[in-house]
């Protein structure tokens, strides 16, 4: 991921992402089938969009 420096006049932060080709995770997790994954599996999947994010 490229970070570049914008600059411009904003109430709050704002955080730009790429444009996923396949849709935005939102979609992607909406579509996943949750029943047949195990629930640490999805623990797991939580903690590591959670990092994620906090390292942004």
């Amino acid at each position: 991921m490229a970070c570049y420096e914008l600059v411009g006049a904003c109430s709050y932060p704002l955080v730009m992402n790429e444009f996923p080709s396949r849709g935005s995770l939102r979609e992607f997790l909406r579509k996943l089938d949750c029943k047949n994954l195990p629930l640490e599996k999805i623990i797991y999947m939580a903690l590591d969009i959670a990092t994620s994010r906090c390292q942004i």
